[in-house]
């Protein structure tokens, strides 16, 4: 018996079963997250910025591409989320550089948004928007990762300790810690359009059987508290802090219809200078010593939501920043600042998008989001 043949034979063979192997295994490994996965994070989260006045000489300090979130506050005190089509960044206020990232070159970001310093994405596998990653939004470390068979169209909505995956069919609560299902609500007949979440709960504007209604369920059981029919033409639900704000079309004129917790109106605002679409806006109008701030498409809004009534507009491209003493309106010529009360105080000649769907204050710098970019104002 020769040795040596037979074992020359079994190395053959054993190189031809690997090569084979190998062959399976290289596009294997290129589609996989281990190929793709391109994933840096801090140890130590960064110090706030100083809290302070925004200056009257602001300049455009960095811009990045950037698509926007569902909803929602995208800042923290130390740092500016923003996200691509397949990634999602945490960057310096001051200058823009990355400081953290998660990316998914194999698959697209189906939504996001932030809820308390966290940072959720939701990846699609397939054709699924099944992976839901929860991120610390100053470091980037993941906090959670969640499997969930959710629809292509899904969009993250935040809540209160709580965040919301709205889809054409169902809306699904998720718990901010640990970021497991909390609940899911379906209407039979009802296709969800829209939903804001606020402290009176999670409103939902959705056609039903021919009908536009408006329906409250409680943000952390998922049961529905009513369901109303939803006034006027063509409504838009902007708000859902202290009262439920639902702009509608009345003839030539846009009223804001103020509902309570329970879906009953308690006041009309009549606005005989608007008629049109009011702009869902992408951070939520502010509410602060009962008066509403908000944007319908051309103008920044001020309704006092006690008697009810409007006390002011203001010819605007973006929703308003409130600060402590004054309100900053986004305009073609840059930024324009106005009393609570609606007196101007003077203008900040910076340029600006034509369109601007964000304003936030970190520090005293500015971040300035529109449909597919990122600007830093300092």
């Amino acid at each position: 018996m020769d040795r040596r043949r037979d074992w020359r034979h079994w190395l053959i063979g054993a190189a031809v079963v690997l090569a084979a192997a190998a062959a399976v295994a290289v596009p294997a490994i290129a589609d996989s997250d281990w190929y793709t996965l391109s994933y840096k994070s801090l140890s130590e989260a960064p110090k706030p910025l100083p809290i302070g006045q925004v200056p009257d000489d602001l300049r455009v300090d960095w811009s990045a591409h950037g698509v926007v979130p569902g909803t929602g506050i995208t800042t923290t005190p130390s740092t500016v989320v923003t996200a691509d089509e397949d990634q999602i960044t945490g960057r310096d206020p001051v200058s823009g550089a990355e400081r953290w990232h998660y990316r998914r070159g194999n698959t697209t970001l189906c939504s996001w948004t932030m809820e308390q310093n966290t940072a959720i994405a939701v990846f699609r596998n397939g054709d699924s928007c099944s992976d839901i990653t929860g991120f610390n939004a100053d470091t980037g470390r993941r906090r959670w990762y969640l499997n969930a068979d959710l629809p292509r169209g899904v969009r993250l909505i935040p809540g209160n300790g709580i965040y919301y995956a709205l889809d054409s069919t169902d809306v699904t609560g998720f718990y901010l810690e640990g970021g497991s299902k909390a609940w899911s609500y379906h209407k039979k007949g009802c296709t969800p359009s829209n939903a804001v979440a606020g402290d009176v709960g999670l409103v939902i504007l959705a056609e039903c059987n021919g009908r536009v209604d408006l329906i409250g369920v409680d943000g952390y059981t998922g049961k529905e508290r009513f369901d109303v029919p939803a006034p006027g033409g063509n409504p838009r639900l902007l708000s859902a802090d202290t009262d439920i704000v639902l702009a509608s079309d009345t003839g030539q004129e846009t009223d804001l219809t103020l509902l309570s917790a329970d879906g009953r109106v308690v006041g009309l605002v009549a606005d005989p200078h608007r008629a049109g679409s009011t702009r869902q806006p992408l951070v939520p109008p502010t509410v602060a010593d009962g008066r509403w701030y908000g944007y319908d498409g051309t103008r920044v809004m001020a309704v006092d939501l006690k008697r009810p009534q409007l006390l002011w507009t203001a010819s605007a491209t973006g929703s308003p920043l409130l600060t402590d003493d004054s309100v900053l309106v986004p305009t073609k010529e840059g930024l324009r600042r106005y009393h609570l009360d609606g007196t101007p105080e003077g203008r900040i000649p910076v340029s600006v998008p034509p369109l601007v769907d964000g304003l936030e204050q970190v520090g005293t710098h500015l971040v300035v989001r529109a449909e597919d970019s990122v600007t830093g104002l300092g």
